[in-house]
């Protein structure tokens, strides 16, 4: 469907005649029958819900709260539930309208899994129903479906009196879910039912070549996300569910680095070798904490506040560390540096890019003269490059989309990801500076639709190491069932 490129978590409208859609940080809606995709609001990123009555409920990240928008278009204001507790309860999530079109299932997100409740449109009262660990879909004539201990179960629910009765049935075995409780099932309400097997997170981490010839750095897959190398190239500190590990690439040894129950994320290695920088959700929705390489001595937090924050750089002279942050759903992201040099004693953040767009993961040449980082500013993420730590100029570097953004160990080369394609382009520093033609190095199966962290360059750019889907993951098939509520009733 043109215009879709970049789409985040479809949906249907009632009538099945539009599909909604986020991408490129607008809500948009698209005709089946064709035309070009319409805006709608501007919104992150999220799942959507379409009732008969034409209002769309849709989710953030985990410190927005639920809000609600007009199909046809509009102003999108918070949702307050909850007795109006928490300011539109942040972390609520996965909404979806039930039949009468005013009362909706969500999703609260805790430490421990989700909490599902009912509520209702104009109202701040809500009905907790059970706890799960993956999203709920409703169908009729009166289910709700969910995966359990990998089994996809169906457990009755009367949508009139909201309550849940008897007891889960199985419907589907081996499903896998991700860390954020996705589920691959969908189910329509003419009593049609489809899911597939395989673990939905997971990756394998791969060495390839400019040419795409792959090579892997070790067999076992595993919920990887963003990793960083020591700067002798010895070590490498990577996510692991909600948690950082340490690998001894020499030796072929991995150790826990970090120990809950807090999340903690985007780990950056400082440029002596002897701390590593990554956010943490211990005291709030994300701050930046620093602990010792060798793991022998408990974190410090280096910056907290109120905003979420991820670290995505620390210059090679050691005196910056970089990072994108937000103050709530009404905010987009910006681009700040943090001083780091301990005899200045000066800690204050400097702000680098403040726009009401989303800038994000900004990483500095090796000469720290340079910040290439995203922006949606077009419509749509692409890569940029201005001067630091003051900018005069600003040069676009994708054409066609971009995100991820990383140098070559001279400067002469920058790096990104362009949908599956991993992106080459030739850079001139100094004055002035240059940037030549982007071309394809080689396509890869990355292991998810995320901003960041799904690979990272060797030093002198002859290689790359990819996370990448495992290949069981990608040929899983679908199992599809006709009147799938029918066997319930024998």
């Amino acid at each position: 469907m043109p215009g879709t490129e970049g789409v985040y978590r479809p949906f249907w409208s009632p009538d099945s005649r539009f599909v909604g859609f986020i991408a490129a940080g607008k809500m948009k809606k698209v005709d089946i029958g064709g035309g070009p995709p319409q805006v709608i609001c501007d919104a992150g990123n999220g799942d959507g819900s379409w009732s008969p009555s034409g209002v769309i409920l849709f989710d953030g990240t985990n410190t927005d709260p639920m809000r609600q928008v007009s199909a046809s278009g509009g102003v999108p204001r918070p949702v307050v539930l909850d007795e109006g507790k928490n300011e539109g309860t942040p972390g609520a999530g996965w909404p979806e309208f039930l039949p009468d079109g005013t009362h909706f299932l969500y999703s609260l997100v805790h430490g421990t899994g989700l909490t599902l409740k009912v509520g209702v449109l104009g109202s701040t009262t809500s009905k907790t129903l059970f706890t799960t660990t993956t999203r709920v879909a409703f169908s009729l004539p009166g289910y709700l479906l969910y995966v359990r201990d990998r089994t996809l179960v169906a457990q009755k629910f009367n949508p009139e009196s909201l309550a849940v009765e008897g007891d889960a049935v199985p419907l589907g075995e081996g499903l896998g879910t991700d860390s954020v409780g996705l589920a691959s099932f969908s189910v329509s309400r003419t009593g049609v039912l489809a899911y597939r097997g395989g673990e939905l997170s997971g990756a394998r981490l791969v060495w390839f070549d400019r040419f795409g010839k792959e090579t892997p750095l070790f067999d076992a897959p595993g919920d990887y996300h963003d990793t960083s190398f020591s700067p002798d190239r010895t070590r490498m500190v990577y996510d692991l569910g909600d948690d950082l590990w340490m690998r001894d690439l020499q030796r072929g040894v991995s150790s826990r680095f970090t120990f809950g129950p807090a999340s903690n994320v985007d780990p950056v290695w400082s440029p002596d070798g002897r701390r590593i920088v990554y956010s943490s959700r211990e005291k709030g929705p994300g701050d930046l904490y620093a602990k010792d390489a060798s793991g022998t001595k408990d974190p410090e937090p280096l910056l907290v506040s109120g905003d979420e924050k991820y670290v995505s750089d620390w210059s090679a002279d050691g005196k910056y560390l970089l990072y994108s942050a937000r103050g709530g759903a009404n905010r987009g992201w910006d681009l700040w540096a943090l001083p780091m040099e301990p005899a200045a004693g000066n800690h204050t953040p400097i702000p680098l890019v403040q726009t009401r767009f989303n800038e994000m993961w900004a990483v500095l040449s090796p000469d720290a003269k340079y910040m290439a980082y995203q922006s949606n500013e077009s419509g749509r993420a692409e890569i940029y490059v201005q001067e630091f730590p003051e900018a005069r100029n600003k040069w676009q570097i994708s054409t066609d989309g971009g995100v991820d953004a990383h140098w070559r160990a001279d400067g002469k080369e920058l790096y990104y990801r362009s949908g599956t394609h991993l992106m080459a382009v030739p850079i001139q520093l100094g004055a002035p500076f240059s940037a030549g033609t982007p071309s394809p190095l080689f396509d890869a199966r990355f292991s998810a639709n995320i901003a960041r962290g799904l690979y990272r360059a060797a030093p002198d750019g002859q290689r790359f190491l990819v996370l990448v889907a495992p290949a069981a993951q990608l040929d899983q098939p679908a199992t599809v069932v006709l009147n799938w509520a029918a066997s319930l009733k024998r």
